[in-house]
């Protein structure tokens, strides 16, 4: 069963199995059977003696009970999957001595076997994908999951805030006037360091420019800090910031509009003048320009594949439950799940 009906077998083990506490389905009770005549059962099948790939016990594992399995586990090799069959039959025999097959928990997953299988046949198998979506979904996804171009930069940065300290001692958040004054201090900074680096520009240089300002930074009520190798998408580029790469982020228009500026060619590797945002004033360093990743289109289209295969399941899922539904009485009766739940009503 596929994990997006895995979820909604809950709903069918209501409508099919009985297994919700208090559901009342009226005179006609479905009999599982339990204990010694389940396990009965189970090992009462026929089967070609040549299609039996291993034995334990004596009970025959077969060539379906190797399909299915390997159907549900397709990374393993078939050598790997027999192993794992004659280990959960040793294991099935183990518990069977042991009494297990008694349990309750035993019967009630037995319950969700019975779902899991009604499922399979009877919602999986008959549902159709809605193929009519299929490329326009096939190109949002492509969409969604490139990796766009790309700017790794480092910058310093004299950062202005929002809030300072009054002379009562208290904080008190800027007005646009006041805080276009701390800007202007933050720009002579920067303007300052742009001389003392006298040409300088890489991460080391940055970083004493940082060390060397920022005691004047700090009796402005500023703060002087260095962002190394900064990966984030062009200027103009669309994406998703989800499907970024590990380690990339989103900025401001304005810091990606300066970044551009020193992104040429030409240009790569040398410092920008001073860039503002909302943030403070920058300069700038782009260290690498990285081409876009589209997306793996065999990738894309087993993913739109799947996503429009459980669509219909769920559809179907629905559809099927509704119909079921009108054949059974149920009742449900909040007031008595406390006491099922240990008197804790979780």
């Amino acid at each position: 069963m596929s994990c997006a009906n895995a979820t909604l077998s809950v709903v069918a083990m209501f409508c099919l199995g009985g297994m919700v506490v208090g559901c009342d389905f009226g005179t006609a009770a479905v009999e599982h059977p339990e204990g010694d005549e389940a396990w009965e059962m189970a090992f009462a099948v026929d089967y070609d003696e040549q299609q039996v790939v291993a034995r334990v016990n004596g009970q025959g594992i077969t060539g379906d009970d190797l399909k299915e399995y390997w159907r549900l586990h397709p990374e393993l090799s078939a050598p790997e999957v027999v192993d794992q069959l004659v280990e959960q039959q040793i294991l099935a025999l183990e518990a069977r001595e042991r009494g297990y097959h008694e349990y309750p928990e035993v019967s009630f997953a037995r319950k969700q076997g019975m779902v899991s299988a009604l499922l399979a046949d009877e919602v999986e198998a008959r549902a159709e994908p809605d193929l009519s979506r299929r490329d326009e979904m096939l190109e949002q996804v492509t969409q969604m999951r490139r990796v766009p171009e790309g700017l790794r930069v480092t910058h310093l940065v004299v950062l202005v805030p929002r809030e300072m300290e009054n002379d009562e001692g208290s904080t008190e958040r800027l007005s646009g006037e006041q805080r276009d004054e701390v800007f202007d201090t933050a720009r002579q900074i920067v303007g300052d360091v742009q001389q003392w680096l006298d040409g300088r520009v890489d991460d080391d240089a940055l970083r004493e420019a940082a060390a060397q300002f920022h005691d004047r930074a700090a009796e402005e009520g500023l703060e002087i800090i260095v962002e190394p190798h900064m990966l984030f998408p062009r200027a103009g580029e669309e994406f998703h910031a989800e499907h970024l790469p590990g380690r990339w982020t989103r900025v401001v228009s304005d810091f990606a509009k300066g970044a551009e500026t020193v992104a040429g060619e030409d240009q790569l590797g040398s410092l920008s003048e001073p860039v503002r945002t909302d943030f403070g004033w920058h300069l700038i360093r782009v260290i690498e320009v990285m081409e876009e990743r589209p997306a793996d289109r065999d990738a894309v289209e087993e993913y739109v594949d799947y996503e429009l295969r459980v669509r219909a399941q769920r559809e179907k899922f629905h559809e099927r439950v509704e119909e079921w539904a009108k054949e059974l009485e149920a009742s449900v009766y909040p007031d008595r799940l406390g006491s099922v739940f240990d008197g804790n009503g979780r």
